[in-house]
């Protein structure tokens, strides 16, 4: 789930979700919890260029030209937003007192994961894991803010940095506001060792 506000995000530059596609198409749907407003952080997507070999960097150019022009996609509580990975899109800042929640799920070919790296695999399964886990910790409590350990934490960078790694996405050369997000809270208790399976491999 990625939550958005003035407060926590900044402009999301124009990028591809990937940078390859593994000989296979790779969907995102997103969920909108919250109204994404076509005057302010609407999603902007350039159509038809998913399929195209133009970088970003050359699509920013040339909207920066008016050579084209994005579309805007605001949505509504409840709206789902269906694109392939490879759909440059950009998402302006919030500026007014609100709050955007989008739950994403990605759909991608079995065969991309029975090829895929048994490492990645293993760690990508052990987010449900930790998801229950939190769950559990939480259920019939009257806590309203959720956190992970600081052992969960340090899990979920090292996956995020091993994802950066495998599935970078394209952004442009010269993007230097990509989103910029909060950390999830952390339990203040700190787990001394990690467990051997939250360790990166050698390469």
């Amino acid at each position: 789930m990625l939550v958005r506000s003035a407060a926590n995000a900044t402009q999301v530059d124009w990028h591809r979700d990937m940078n390859h596609q593994q000989n296979g198409r790779i969907f995102t749907l997103g969920i909108y919890l919250d109204a994404a407003l076509a005057e302010e952080d609407a999603l902007q997507v350039l159509p038809g260029h998913h399929l195209s070999d133009v970088s970003v960097s050359t699509l920013t150019s040339m909207l920066a030209g008016t050579m084209i022009t994005p579309l805007r996609l605001p949505t509504r509580p409840g709206d789902l937003l269906l694109h392939d990975v490879r759909l440059p899109h950009a998402s302006p800042p919030v500026v007014s007192e609100r709050i955007r929640k989008t739950l994403y799920f990605e759909f991608r070919p079995v065969r991309l994961l029975q090829n895929a790296n048994p490492y990645w695999l293993t760690q990508r399964r052990r987010l449900n894991d930790i998801a229950q886990s939190l769950y559990a910790r939480l259920h019939d409590k009257d806590e309203s803010e959720w956190s992970l350990t600081q052992q969960e934490t340090d899990w979920l960078e090292v996956l995020y940095q091993h994802r950066q790694l495998l599935e970078g996405a394209e952004y442009a050369a010269n993007s230097g506001s990509q989103a910029s997000l909060k950390k999830p809270p952390v339990r203040t208790e700190r787990i001394q060792s990690r467990p051997e399976s939250a360790t990166p491999p050698d390469r």
